[in-house]
């Protein structure tokens, strides 16, 4: 695998729109939260013209680079490369440059990581450690880092994206443990967020165990501002480590929508200017 640090992308490619916007991507496990991340990640670097950094805060095993068939060894920058260091490094240089997608880089574990390598590590259980992460990546040379964030309320790393980010994506399965979920977690989730007055965006995700968005809006409470469509072909391409976004695959149980559809305009939002006075993301209906 080709790698190439973030700080050595040539300066014609680097953002020149300021600081970097961190896109936290929040749900409960099996909501479709690395899913979603990935396909924003691909799709803004690839067809966005973005320059994309992609992190898990999961540190149990490597999920992030399975999505998008990449390979992580113990010698390549990664969290490992950071628990290890003993001196300081720029966090930014330990994102790997994705093979085939040359704007898309990634800030995981090594593959060959069981859960019990990182189980004792404490670098980021120190808030002040996390805060001059987050503190840098803003100041980085990506135009985006996208977080996709543990449910674990003890994952500083995780919680502090939430404080940091620029706009939430919070995930909800349209089905009865999305509803337990989202009742479990939505307090926590809102003061997290009123930290930083950080905009959220709440997505209805598509499950096949679908029971009705109309239902799960009455039930908990909360309008969706975007509904992503179940599509079947999502499973495929994650078993095949390819992005979605990047086929022209698509059937959906609504014939009228798509997956694709769906992630288009939630990137049409994330790319839209967020109403800062109010905290809330813009979205047309």
């Amino acid at each position: 695998m080709k790698i190439m640090q973030a700080n050595t992308v040539p300066d014609s490619e680097r953002s020149v729109c300021g600081m970097t916007e961190i896109i936290a991507v929040y749900g409960a496990n099996g909501a479709g939260k690395t899913t979603v991340a990935v396909n924003l990640a691909y799709t803004l670097a690839q067809k966005k013209n973005k320059l994309v950094g992609i992190m898990c805060t999961d540190f149990s095993y490597p999920s992030l680079q399975s999505f998008l068939c990449m390979e992580i060894n113990d010698n390549d920058s990664s969290f490992a490369q950071i628990f290890s260091a003993a001196h300081t490094i720029e966090y930014q240089q330990m994102f790997v440059q994705h093979s085939a997608y040359n704007k898309l880089f990634v800030l995981s574990i090594p593959n060959s990581t069981d859960c019990l390598r990182f189980a004792a590590e404490t670098k980021f259980e120190d808030l002040a450690v996390v805060k001059s992460f987050y503190s840098e990546l803003k100041n980085s040379n990506f135009d985006y880092v996208i977080v996709d964030c543990s449910n674990d309320v003890n994952n500083l790393l995780s919680t502090w994206s939430i404080h940091s980010a620029n706009k939430i994506i919070h995930l909800v399965k349209p089905t009865v443990q999305g509803v337990c979920f989202f009742k479990a977690y939505n307090t926590f989730l809102n003061k997290m967020r009123n930290l930083h007055d950080s905009p959220i965006l709440n997505v209805a995700n598509g499950d096949m165990n679908y029971v009705g968005i109309g239902q799960i809006e009455k039930h908990i409470g909360l309008t969706f501002d975007l509904c992503i469509p179940y599509d079947v072909n999502v499973a495929k391409c994650e078993n095949e480590g390819v992005p979605i976004m990047s086929t022209g695959a698509a059937h959906s149980l609504f014939k009228k929508d798509t997956f694709n559809n769906g992630m288009n305009r939630l990137i049409d939002v994330i790319l839209k200017s967020v109403d800062k006075k109010d905290g809330e993301v813009e979205v047309n209906a």
